[in-house]
């Protein structure tokens, strides 16, 4: 029956229940229980008013809340009638008052009536109740999903932005339609395709076509495999003129990203990673990137890997190595099919001796096609004469030999030809063999050098910046840079060239990467040709280059409208302009500011002159603000630390390491002039490494002891610290005092361990420097920071410097053997208790041991060394707890926080993680999803969490302490056992070995509770099940008179649509009592149990299958 209410039309429903409601003012006793139930019902149809949101839902949910608000109108409905039924029966009374009262004192219902009502009643709100809660938990997916997205695509940004695929899409496009499927139809390529962990090496000579052919591969395979989430496919091109981008941690890092973002969710481990460094704004290291792929690959069923050009890896062949090394150990454990590319370099080659081959170069047929499709390029002396485009396509065919970038090269130089004799001419005169490309690329400039002498000025602009710039540049930055004219003051937008015009005078040897967005060379044959010969055509281009940067740098756009105030030690680059600023509104700036001394600018500037922007204090404001949010040492974001009024252009030339600069302007700005951080010249010259630079200023008499004001560092303390000891050399010669401590109470000597820097920690040893320092609040010595990193090396140093291998320092929280067992440095602490430290020492605060620390962490060969150098595998912490306990709880996670949205009060544990009692105050919350950048950044006893080690499962280690008399049953202070620990936790494999190792499933802690209420609670249900079949006592009591099934029940979340949980239904079907527990209210379900079978159960948490008298069950 319908009542014409729209979806979500609650107001008439509301209004009906609230004039209900006010019909029950002031009736009897009776009638408080139906009251009661129609208040509850009118605040639930407020929360959906107030809570849904009608647009979000969907059609079925629509559907379904349509329905749901006619039975509320339909209950509603026979209730006021009942009531309006009784009432006319003293409708002849004299007062509206006395009319009430008699109705209500007359008025007698049948139990019957009664019953239906508030089962129809009762089953509406418990309806709403879970349509609410599902729609919210519906919302909270999404958003934890967006939040997910974001997170994870924030990490895969981290780990590498290179971006392959638009190199993919680029090749991929410049393929000519039906060329190559000679290689993709070849034998050798079918079998590496369809075998498993098959290797195909492809040499071929410079231009034959291998990185296009490494496109089409790639091509294939996302075709075939690309809609599958199992099959991981990856891939690298190479590319001469990115040494930055191509170092091997880089590479490898490209890979992992790839490997790991077409999985559906990221690894826990790749998580753990992006938090470590994050924090500290370093970079994974080879190794840590190596473990990383191992998880991803482990988590796939195939995987591709194809690798192009390994010969243009700008990385020494050691490097490369390293690389290859890497992926062929990924080969040895997983299901990974290698391909790569390479021209036929011995070091290479020799790799992959012994693996299938297929050598790339060019076929005739191919060569054919792309020339019969190219052709139409050349002049209409060509396009009219059929028999002259057989003798072009015959000719270029003959003189290539494989070579396909050399018919590109032939073609172009035909363009300029003005008849058929010139052509016929220019065929005669193509060369052949190794000399091919040499006179190819001479052919070519000559061809520039002929042009109207302003084509031919643009020609070698454009091949100077893309032959000389330090990187690959984009078009607009390429454009803006032929712009710049030298002595303006002002950029001229009219001035640029049109990026057409640009490629067209370059005789064929640019192209433009329409994907990326990048103007390069045609080949990286092309830059060799001109890494040789470029001061032949032309010799002043880095002196142009600087000259270009300097006065781009210079223009006045970029001078602040106002200078910061003298209090302004951080601000961000627009409050100094007049309207917004963003570098990337200024398409060369970056570049420009980058590298305008790393080209020539001494003579670019000339004898005695320093660049405009030095020299205006308005344009330094804006060019340091560049450095120290956008630079080689930038911090980020948009605020610079010391992009301020004080900065001067010494501390400039400090920082570059510029030391001309430096010699012209300390005649003009005092030696020891601080800018607003308090920061000299001489400690920026340190922090960066610049001994030059450092060592002139310290002959000009800087002050080799000043310390920073923010920092309170002496010039030694920034070179320590960043690792750069030829500069502490320098500052040692000179007498430096090595004894200070900074605004963080470290010393040089910490600094330098801390970042694994021997050299610096020798010099800083051999020159006195106190080797026992111990922080006067962490109470952490040299010798701790080496054993937390697992600097084996410089453990070694200090030992045999004197430090002190058990040092006790009162505030300390853990020795050095402490954190290296944290940390499963393995060999680190086997050589601190071969020099005497104390193998079985205990943390301060939890009183852990080594032991601990590797069985909570799942560290087996550390757990090995310990039991086998005597440490007792039942020791027992400050909290009670042992080994065994700590390997229990461990169910290989990762600590994470979480989204919150409040208090739940009925969520609290009793206590705390080492078995104490919490303190009171202490909540539990509600979580919607996992939150990276909540991590704390310090530890317990506040040293900064930078040090993350991957946790592993505990049960091989738990393994090993039960081989070595660990007790099963052991009990910690709070009276719990490792087995209630892992039914805490829902960790089966330890249950499991638990119980064969004859643990008792029904010992309770100091409460009462026994591993089985545990594992309810926690709505575990496996480990129920587990339990359950091996003994445990499914109605145990404990000391507060809960059973297991009242925790289970106790911990259903209140938006939970499966109503029963799993856990709970599984103990009522083994025969749980639910009238056992005391003092708990179970819900209306749990209190019909007896009643209701497995199916009935099914029925009632679906609401779809819900009638009014299915209620009367519940």
């Amino acid at each position: 029956m319908s009542f014409g209410l729209g979806i979500g039309d609650f107001l008439a429903v509301i209004k009906l229940a609230e004039k209900i409601r006010k019909r029950f003012n002031e009736a009897p006793s009776q009638f408080n229980a139906i009251s009661d139930e129609v208040r509850s019902l009118s605040h639930v149809l407020h929360d959906c008013e107030v809570d849904l949101s009608i647009e979000e839902l969907s059609d079925k949910q629509k559907k379904n809340l349509l329905e749901i608000e006619e039975s509320c109108y339909s209950v509603l409905l026979e209730i006021e009638k009942t009531i309006a039924r009784y009432s006319q029966l003293e409708d002849n009374q004299n007062s509206k008052i006395d009319k009430a009262k008699r109705v209500w004192r007359r008025l007698k219902w049948e139990p019957a009536d009664i019953s239906d009502l508030r089962s129809r009643v009762t089953s509406t709100v418990v309806i709403l109740n879970a349509f609410i809660g599902g729609v919210t938990q519906s919302n909270v997916s999404k958003l934890v999903q967006h939040q997910q997205s974001q997170e994870d695509r924030e990490i895969l940004d981290w780990l590498s932005s290179e971006a392959y695929a638009t190199q993919q899409s680029d090749h991929i496009s410049r393929r000519q339609e039906g060329t190559g499927e000679w290689l993709l139809e070849s034998p050798e390529f079918q079998a590496w395709i369809s075998t498993p962990k098959a290797t195909l090496f492809c040499p071929g000579i410079p231009g034959a076509g291998k990185t296009i052919m490494a496109a089409a591969v790639i091509e294939e395979l996302n075709d075939l495999h690309g809609n599958n989430s199992d099959v991981g496919i990856a891939y690298f091109y190479c590319n001469y003129h990115r040494p930055d981008e191509e170092k091997p941690a880089n590479l490898l890092a490209s890979l992992l990203r790839q490997l790991a973002q077409g999985q559906s969710t990221l690894p826990d481990s790749l998580k753990t990673l992006h938090d470590q460094h994050r924090r500290t704004g370093t970079r994974p290291t080879l190794a840590e990137i190596s473990k990383a792929l191992n998880s991803v690959a482990s988590r796939l069923s195939q995987l591709f890997i194809v690798l192009d050009a390994l010969d243009e890896c700008e990385i020494s062949p050691l490097s490369r190595d390293k690389v290859l090394d890497v992926i062929f150990d990924l080969q040895s454990k997983y299901n990974l099919n290698i391909l790569a590319t390479s021209r036929f370099l011995p070091d290479i080659v020799e790799r992959f001796t012994g693996k299938p081959s297929r050598e790339i170069s060019a076929s005739s047929h191919d060569v054919k096609r792309y020339l019969e499709e190219n052709v139409a390029s050349l002049p209409r002396c060509v396009l009219t004469n059929p028999e002259l485009q057989k003798e072009i396509i015959t000719g270029i065919i003959a003189t290539v030999d494989g070579m396909f970038l050399l018919a590109k090269l032939y073609l172009d130089s035909l363009i300029g030809k003005k008849s058929p004799k010139a052509i016929r001419t220019a065929l005669a005169k193509l060369s052949k063999g190794s000399d091919a490309y040499e006179a190819a690329y001479n052919g070519a400039m000559e061809r520039i050098q002929g042009q109207h002498p302003e084509q031919k000025n643009t020609a070698l602009e454009v091949l100077s910046w893309i032959t000389c710039a330090k990187r690959q540049l984009t078009t607009i930055e390429l454009q803006t840079a032929l712009a710049v004219e030298i002595g303006e003051s002002e950029f001229d937008c009219d001035n640029m060239p049109d990026l057409a015009d640009m490629v067209s005078v370059c005789a064929g040897l640019v192209t433009v990467d329409e994907q990326g967005g990048i103007v390069r060379l045609v080949h990286y044959t092309t830059q060799e040709y001109f890494t040789r010969t470029w001061q032949r055509w032309f010799p002043d281009a880095h002196v142009q280059l600087s000259r270009v940067c300097i006065t781009y740098l210079s223009f006045d756009e970029f001078a602040a409208s106002h200078l910061p105030s003298e209090e302004d030690k951080r601000f961000n680059v627009s409050d100094v302009f007049e309207a917004r600023f963003d570098w990337k509104d200024h398409a060369l700036y970056p570049y420009a500011a980058r590298n305008w001394h790393t080209h020539d600018w001494v003579r670019a500037m000339g004898e005695n002159k320093l660049p405009g922007f030095v020299v205006n204090q308005r344009k330094l404001v804006t060019y340091s603000s560049w450095f120290h949010t956008e630079g080689p040492h930038g911090i980020g974001g948009s605020h610079g630390c010391d992009a301020s009024k004080r900065t001067t252009g010494l501390h400039l030339a400090a920082k570059l390491g510029l030391e001309e600069m430096a010699r012209q302007l300390q005649q003009s700005i005092p030696i020891d002039f601080q800018d607003s951080l308090g920061r000299t010249s001489l400690s920026y010259a340190a922090e960066y490494g610049h001994e030059s630079v450092a060592k002139l200023l310290i002959e000009k008499d800087a002050d080799i002891e000043f310390r920073g004001a923010e920092s309170n560092r002496t010039a030694l303390e920034w070179a320590s610290l960043y690792g750069h000891g030829n500069v502490v050399s320098l500052l040692l010669e000179h007498g430096v005092n090595v004894g200070g401590l900074d605004c963080w109470s470290r010393t040089p000597l910490s600094s330098a361990v801390d970042n694994g820097n021997e050299t610096v920690v020798r010099l800083l040893l051999d020159h006195g420097i106190d080797p026992n320092y111990a922080h006067p609040e962490t109470g952490m010595v040299p010798l701790s920071y080496a054993a937390w990193n697992g600097h084996e090396a410089l453990v070694r140093v200090l030992l045999e410097k004197g430090a002190d291998a058990e040092p006790r320092s009162p505030t300390a929280g853990r020795t050095p053997l402490l954190w290296a067992a944290k940390y499963n440095h393995v060999p680190v602490v086997k050589l601190l208790h071969e020099n005497g430290a104390d193998i079985d020492s205990r943390s301060q605060r939890v009183g852990l041991n080594a032991l601990s620390y590797a069985a909570k962490n799942g560290y087996e060969a550390l757990a090995r060394l310990l039991l086998k150098n005597g440490v007792d595998p039942n020791s027992a912490d400050n909290a009670g707890r042992t080994p065994l306990s700590w390997a229990a709880q461990n169910k290989h996670s990762e600590e994470k926080k979480f989204v919150c949205l409040g208090h739940r009060p009925d969520l609290d544990d009793a206590h705390n993680e080492d078995g104490t009692p919490k303190h009171r105050g202490e909540k539990n919350f509600v979580c919607l999803g996992y939150r990276p950048d909540l991590y704390d950044a310090h530890n317990e006893d506040g040293t900064p969490k930078h040090q993350v080690s991957e946790r592993r499962s505990g049960e091989e280690v738990a393994r090993i302490l039960l081989e070595q008399g660990a007790d099963p049953d052991s009990t910690d202070k709070a009276g719990r056992t490792p087995l209630s620990w892992a039914a805490q936790k829902g960790n089966e494999p330890m249950i499991q070995l638990l119980l064969e190792n004859g643990a008792d499933p029904n010992l309770g802690d100091n409460d009462g509770r026994t591993p089985l209420a545990w594992a309810a609670e926690r709505e575990r249900e496996e480990t129920v099940k587990i339990l359950l079949e091996n003994g445990a006592n499914l109605n145990s009591m404990d000391n507060y008179g809960q059973t297991p099934l009242s925790w289970a029940e106790k911990s259903r979340p209140y938006w939970s649509t499966e109503i029963p949980t799993a856990v709970v239904k599984n103990l009522l079907e083994y025969g749980a009592d639910p009238n056992l527990a005391t003092g708990f209210k179970y819900s209306e379900f749990i209190r019909s149990a007896k009643s209701i079978n497995a199916y009935e159960w099914d029925a009632c948490s679906t609401k779809s299958n819900c009638t009014e008298s299915d209620f009367d069950m519940c």
